[in-house]
């Protein structure tokens, strides 16, 4: 029976994924960024890389994906402002930006550390590690400096 509820911490609304090795067949994304790399699979036989790291791939089905590094930079290609609605734990506005790494890979991150009216498509932008609750980390970027 539980006797006492630790309230500074709610799992239920937690937005940062568990980041262990008994929790997540892909933590070594987040050894990496703790690091500073910031890393994707790579599949051998399809020479192929992925976005997100996979632990299979979905072209061949091989299990024996590599690790890569991908670059740490990249270029804005689009981007919205969030001005209502944020998460616990995250201040308004927030910016998401389609951010492109590479010819194969781009995704959707933060950016931060800038104002949403400088914001600009073609826009430079460095990743940045950003720490989490539970010694966690996660990623976001950043106007290159």
């Amino acid at each position: 029976m539980i006797r006492e509820f630790n309230l500074n911490y709610v799992y239920i609304v937690d937005y940062v994924p568990q980041q262990s090795q008994e929790h997540n067949k892909l933590y070594t994304f987040f050894e990496n960024l703790k690091a500073g790399r910031l890393t994707t699979t790579r599949c051998p036989a399809c020479t192929r890389d992925f976005w997100p790291p996979r632990t299979v791939c979905p072209t061949c089905y091989s299990d024996t994906l590599e690790w890569v590094d991908l670059h740490a930079t990249g270029k804005v290609r689009g981007f919205s402002i969030q001005t209502s609605g944020a998460a616990p734990g995250f201040t308004l506005p927030m910016i998401f930006a389609r951010i492109q790494l590479t010819d194969q890979v781009g995704f959707i991150a933060r950016v931060i550390e800038v104002d949403p009216q400088d914001m600009v498509v073609g826009m430079t932008v460095e990743l940045v590690v950003v720490p989490a609750p539970q010694n966690r980390v996660m990623w976001a970027f950043r106007p290159k400096k």
